[in-house]
């Protein structure tokens, strides 16, 4: 089995990547051909696929974030491999390929939030052998006053 990474730059392979993400994370998005196309568009977003046989089976969706500091970042909104791809390197390879993007960008630190009670993915980042920080996640609410 080869597993070949590319970028993401065209709406089909994009909306074959939500769909990946829908199997993924158990819920169903609908998206317009203009938004796709928006995020394609869009430098700051970066969305990689892993292909096997031409099939794409898992892929990753980062942001390039500009801090005040001067410095960038990428931020992992979503990462994910079908089932039945999991457990073979796939994930991994897709971390490995954003790094090289990272570095192509002049990226330092890339990061990701796992929820705490999602043991996959907190036991797949432990995994990677990287920085693990504790820290509380906020959502604030555009529609609630203050």
């Amino acid at each position: 089995m080869s597993v070949v990474f590319r970028k993401i730059t065209n709406t089909k392979d994009l909306q074959k990547l939500v769909a990946v993400f829908d199997v993924v994370f158990k819920k169903k998005t609908n998206l317009s051909e203009e938004h796709l196309n928006i995020l394609l568009l869009n430098y700051v977003v970066f969305n990689l696929g892993a292909f096997i046989d031409n099939v794409l089976v898992g892929g990753i969706s980062a942001h390039e974030l500009s801090l005040i500091s001067g410095n960038k970042e990428f931020y992992i909104y979503d990462i994910g491999v079908l089932p039945e791809y999991q457990k073979m390197g796939i994930g991994t390879g897709l971390i490995k390929e954003l790094k090289k993007e990272a570095k192509i960008r002049g990226i330092s630190t890339i990061f990701v939030e796992a929820e705490s009670d999602d043991e996959g993915a907190v036991a797949f980042y432990r995994s990677l052998n990287e920085e693990e920080v504790a820290v509380k996640h906020f959502n604030l609410s555009v529609s609630r006053d203050y």
